[in-house]
């Protein structure tokens, strides 16, 4: 018999005053701090070892909304750990005349 370990996901967003905050959590071994110190410090800068998916991401938040916004990792108490995403509370799209795209203000 084979013993597979699952690891539960969560998923949570509400408005925090003028913010809009995701989170999604795993409850996985885990990392330390110093790890996850690393990862929100590589968010921001060009390294090799970091995935370009998340920083992408990242940057493009920053470059929509401001420095403010955008990822953060967090690690869990009992265990795994946690990306917080931070956007601006928006509650109107206006279609751009210029070039057809959507701003959110």
């Amino acid at each position: 018999m084979r013993l597979v370990a699952f690891r539960k996901r969560l998923l949570t967003a509400y408005k925090n005053e003028d913010e809009v905050i995701i989170k999604v959590s795993d409850t996985g071994t885990g990392m330390s701090q110093e790890q996850i110190d690393e990862m929100n410090e590589q968010l921001s800068r060009y390294e090799d070892s970091f995935g370009y998916g998340v920083r992408n991401v990242n940057k493009r938040i920053e470059l929509l909304f401001g420095e403010g916004y955008g990822l953060n990792y967090q690690k869990n108490d009992s265990g795994g750990v946690t990306v917080v995403i931070h956007l601006p509370y928006q509650t109107e799209i206006k279609k751009n005349t210029a070039g057809g795209e959507r701003t959110c203000v």
